[in-house]
């Protein structure tokens, strides 16, 4: 429906909020709960409630297989939902899926995220090995690896020395915001030869957290050099460590996305 109409779509949400002028939505993810929000309304919503975790452990997949199925029947379920008769809605037309030989698989290790990545931007800086298609996302030519630099910027100060953001913007947001993140992707573009950069900042805990941004709180920004940017704000679940893996997991996802 939100692709037909063109409009913006929100899976899997678990939670609403609404906060200064705005609604926040809780999608249910891997590791824990993002939080989106929508840049133009109307959107599509469609509500989950889960009592498990989305993605279960293997123990718990195991203990799923003696567990009963609970089963619908159509007197179940309110004839407005299944499109019957009474309903507001008509199936007008039937898109079946084309027909592809692409091939998707989920992939969560950080390590295979990264090796993929590389590839990914080895391929885009050799123009030669893509069948002599143009690439978007290049390194400078004379660069042999695609990797160009990172800047670990823990404090304040740092933000403002070494990537430009700018102290106004710390004070009014916070260095955990989505203001402070994008200003820090457009600063390492310009303090970099690169033309394709993530940044994070969060709070991985176990201190540091409040009741407006709890333990777990991270917002990530991604930003190419032709203008092309995008911030998410996440909420994870777990330890520092665990945190901190998530948060690494959802930035390589983030640029494997933006490279092709």
């Amino acid at each position: 429906i939100a692709e037909e109409l063109g409009i913006a779509c929100l899976p899997y949400a678990t939670g609403i909020e609404y906060h200064e002028d705005r609604f926040h939505f809780h999608l249910s993810m891997s590791g824990g709960t993002q939080v989106v929000e929508c840049l133009r309304m109307p959107a599509v919503i469609t509500v989950a409630k889960y009592d498990f975790p989305l993605y279960p452990s293997f123990g718990a997949t195991r203990r799923a297989r003696h567990e009963g199925i609970l089963q619908w029947g159509a007197d179940d379920v309110k004839p407005t939902a299944m499109g019957s008769s009474g309903s507001r809605t008509r199936v007008i037309q039937v898109f079946p899926p084309a027909r592809t030989s692409r091939l998707c698989r989920r992939v969560s290790s950080i390590a295979e995220l990264a090796e993929l990545l590389g590839q990914a931007l080895h391929r885009e800086d050799n123009p030669q090995q893509n069948n002599g298609s143009a690439q978007e996302y290049l390194l400078p030519a004379r660069r042999l690896s695609w990797f160009d630099r990172s800047f670990v910027t823990y404090t304040n100060e740092a933000k403002q020395q070494m990537l430009g953001v700018a102290s106004s913007t710390l004070e009014k947001y916070g260095a955990v915001s989505e203001a402070v993140v994008r200003e820090m992707t457009a600063g390492t573009l310009a303090h970099s030869q690169a033309n394709i950069a993530v940044a994070i900042s969060g709070i991985a805990g176990p201190t540091g957290g409040s009741d407006e941004k709890p333990v777990g709180t991270v917002w990530i920004a991604w930003q190419t050099g032709e203008g092309r940017q995008h911030a998410q704000h996440y909420l994870f679940s777990g330890d520092r460590e665990q945190v901190r893996l998530q948060a690494i997991r959802e930035a390589l996802s983030g640029l494997l996305s933006f490279s092709k």
